[in-house]
Order: structure tokens, then sequence, then C-alpha cells
């Protein structure tokens, strides 16, 4: 993948927005893969056998089973991984299409939890993610860590056509064989020409098998997708699954509501 280093001119602004005609950008070469974890076998239930039922952002893990990145990347990567679709609803003139097209970006963030499932880095309290692919993509990106206990991340990406931001926190429980985590917030997009502005929730995620057996990940519940300038909503519900995603295909169904 190709990224960018800002590199502002005298006198530049620092100030938001993040999209100034004023910044210059060089492409650079970033890595588009990362290191495999140690192959060290862990007995993870000597170590989570005495905390069932409590929160999990306060359980102290090895560091060997997270994935070598900070939670601020991971949450960049999965909502902005398909930021062509904001590029596409942001042109189109048909309120009904643009609403497909937002419910569509809204479930991609879920396009990689069948093979992505290591748990990234806890941010520290006021760490920054910045993520700048405005010669390539046309936005730039920026995360921050607002709140350490409970974990909250903060998130505001903007582009010439549209704005994205997010305030991202969640309560968990470690339940043995299976964690529950439980999101809060919400995701907004506002549209510069139209004016259109939409939110929506992220539903329930269950991580099964921490103990024994292959991880997998599931989400359940409903994710209700609202363009609060029409007052449009689409309601999407991620169906429990009982079987992993390699033995059997997610289930999804979705209704509109206009008026």
């Amino acid at each position: 993948s190709k990224g960018s280093a800002v590199e502002e001119e005298d006198g530049a602004s620092d100030q938001w927005p993040l999209m100034k005609s004023d910044i210059t950008t060089t492409i650079h070469d970033y890595r588009d893969t990362i290191p495999d974890r140690p192959d060290i076998p862990i007995n993870l239930w000597s170590i989570v056998k005495n905390f069932i039922g409590q929160d999990l952002s306060r359980i102290a893990m090895p560091v060997m089973i997270n994935e070598p990145i900070t939670f601020l990347q991971r949450l960049c990567e999965v909502n902005m991984e398909y930021s062509a679709l904001l590029d596409r609803a942001a042109t189109t003139a048909s309120s009904a299409e643009q609403m497909a097209i937002m419910c569509a970006f809204a479930v991609t963030s879920y396009s990689s939890t069948s093979y992505r499932n290591k748990k990234p880095f806890n941010p520290l309290l006021g760490e920054t993610f910045e993520l700048d692919r405005s010669a390539d993509l046309g936005w730039r990106c920026l995360c921050e860590q607002v709140s350490h206990h409970p974990p909250e991340s903060a998130m505001h990406v903007e582009s010439e056509e549209w704005q994205f931001w997010e305030d991202y926190t969640m309560t968990s429980k470690f339940r043995g064989k299976y964690a529950q985590v439980l999101p809060h917030g919400a995701a907004h997009v506002l549209f510069r020409r139209s004016g259109h502005h939409y939110t929506w929730n992220k539903p329930h995620t269950t991580i099964h098998n921490i103990i024994v057996g292959k991880l997998w990940i599931d989400s359940s519940g409903d994710m209700v997708v609202a363009n609060h300038t029409t007052q449009d909503k689409c309601t999407i519900t991620f169906h429990e699954s009982s079987y992993p995603p390699w033995l059997r295909l997610r289930e999804v169904a979705e209704f509109v509501e206009s008026d």
C-alpha cells in the first residue's frame, strides 16, 4: 500500500480542516504486511481463569498474543479500507442510491473479521495516530485515545467531498469460552455538496474459542443507518451464528424506512 508524509509550507495553519490547499505531499512506500507473532505455546487458561465475568480491558495478557499495531491504527484501517464507497456516494444525485452505498460502507468495517482476529495493543491516554492518504486516496485521518478507563477513541477523517468522524468506546465481559463486546457511540458521515448527514451504530461482537480451538468472531444485532437530512433509515440485522465463517456464510438482512 502507499501512504504519504505531510510537509507544511512556511506559514501554513495548523488548524482544521485537514484538507488545505497549502499542504504539499510526498508519496512513500509503506509495509503491506506485519510480522507474525512468535510461535510460543501459551497456557491462556492459567492466565484468564480468575477473570471470568470481568472487563476485558482490565485483564493483563501476554503481549505475544497481540497484533503488533495500536488499536488507533486498527480503527483507521477497518473504517477506511473501502473509502472509495464514500467517494461514490458523494457524487450520486439519488438519496436512495446514496443510502444503499452508505449501508454497504457501514458493514465493510467487518470485512476482515473472518481472518484478522488478533487483538491490537491498547493505546496510551493522549496517544494519536495519523494517516495521510491525500495524495492517492484524497483523505487524511487523525485518531486519538481520549479516555483510558473506560477506553475511548476518537477518529476524524476529511476529504474534499466528505467528512467522517466517530467516537468509539465499549463494554466487554469475559465469559470463559467466549467474550462479549458491546460497542457504544456512533459513526458520522457528512457530504459537503448535498449536506446529507448519516449516522450508524455498531452491532454486538462475540469472540469465540478464546481458550481452546480456533478463534473466530461473530457480530449480531441491529445496525441502523440514518440520513438525518431526508429522515430515511435502513436497519441492517446481523444474525447470530453458531458456526465459524469458514463453515457457514454470515447472514445479514435489511429493510428501509422512508418518509
